[in-house]
């Protein structure tokens, strides 16, 4: 057994150093193996080298190329955008105008809308104090009319009593014109002496020129108007002065008057006249009582006067321009304008402008 067993490893070391060989072999041949892998990889990796560079140059041609397109492209962009700011713009410039040139017509419109309606209601207010004023003039004309009836009633009342008064003084006078008259028969029968006279009283005297005093009085109070032209002055002395100053056709119409009277009057005349009062005490407004044109037809109060107005004139006061127009509905070549004016005592003065229209016409 023991030699088995010594033997077994010299076998074994026999088979070593007999198979020493093929392992070197091995060895060598993984060496080479590596070796080859090597080159190949150091081959590989010079191709690949070449290869990267030559992708690396393409990459880069590539870039520029596509920088160069991209910075095309986003010129082309830019203007493109440029273009579109541009249209929105314009297109918001033009909507901005239209909406601007719609709120200045609206703004306009509303203008011309509102001073419509202020003309329309001034010309209300002028109507309405027109109205006013005709009535006042009206109520202050029957209150002349009724005070100059009772003072024409109590003006004959005093001529009555004085035609009364002159009768019994005529009568008085006859008696004793009688009796002077036996007194001289008598005288003269009996001798030739002095014959006495028989002085008239200063009462007696004054009673028997009273009635024609009274008879050109009554008679100043009944005269016909005094005739005036174009140029003259109508003045009382120390009581009021009256003169033209211009009259003209107004193509200017009160609406709100013609929509209530419904119609509108074809030829206006408006009278722009001055007044003073010198020294009545009660002082006085001064409107033309009638108007008659060459035909004489008398003229329609038309309220279309905006300014102007007459107004009431105390003691040492004027009116330098005043105005009043008519309404007529045929042509008016001349004008006749009456005006009227009682002075503290009642009394009546009258008077008549005749005036040619003016030939151009003018605005009110």
């Amino acid at each position: 057994m023991k030699n088995e067993a010594s033997a077994s490893p010299n076998k074994v070391s026999e088979t070593m150093s007999k198979r020493a060989p093929s392992w070197l072999g091995v060895l060598l041949i993984i060496f080479g193996m590596l070796c080859l892998a090597l080159l190949l990889y150091q081959f590989q990796s010079s191709k690949s080298a070449g290869e990267i560079e030559h992708l690396s140059k393409m990459n880069e041609s590539r870039l520029s190329s596509l920088e160069a397109s991209l910075q095309s492209e986003l010129e082309d962009k830019q203007k493109q955008f440029s273009e579109a700011l541009e249209k929105e713009q314009k297109s918001v410039d033009d909507k901005f105008s239209r909406l601007q040139a719609d709120l200045n017509s609206q703004m306009s419109e509303e203008k011309q809308n509102l001073e419509i309606d202020f003309a329309m209601r001034q010309q209300a207010i002028a109507s309405s104090l027109y109205d006013d004023q005709i009535e006042l003039r009206k109520n202050l004309d029957s209150a002349d009319a009724s005070l100059a009836s009772q003072l024409a009633a109590e003006h004959e009342s005093l001529r009555s009593s004085l035609a009364e008064e002159h009768e019994s003084l005529k009568s008085s006078l006859e008696e004793r014109q009688e009796a002077v008259e036996k007194d001289l028969s008598t005288l003269k029968s009996s001798a030739s002496e002095e014959i006495p006279t028989t002085a008239i009283s200063p009462e007696q005297s004054s009673s028997s020129q009273a009635p024609s005093e009274i008879k050109s009085k009554e008679a100043g109070l009944t005269k016909d108007p005094l005739k005036l032209g174009p140029d003259d002055i109508w003045e009382v002395d120390g009581l009021f002065r009256v003169s033209i100053n211009s009259v003209y056709l107004s193509e200017a119409r009160n609406t709100y008057a013609d929509e209530r009277a419904g119609f509108s009057p074809k030829y206006v005349v408006c009278i722009n006249y001055g007044y003073e009062n010198l020294g009545l005490q009660r002082g006085f407004v001064l409107y033309p009582d009638t108007v008659t044109d060459q035909d004489k037809r008398i003229g329609k109060s038309y309220p279309n006067v905006m300014s102007n107005y007459p107004q009431f004139l105390p003691t040492d006061s004027l009116q330098e321009e005043a105005e009043d127009c008519f309404a007529f509905n045929k042509e008016v070549k001349t004008v006749g304008i009456y005006f009227i004016v009682y002075d503290d005592d009642f009394n009546k003065h009258e008077a008549k402008f005749t005036i040619p229209l003016l030939s151009d016409k003018r605005e009110a």
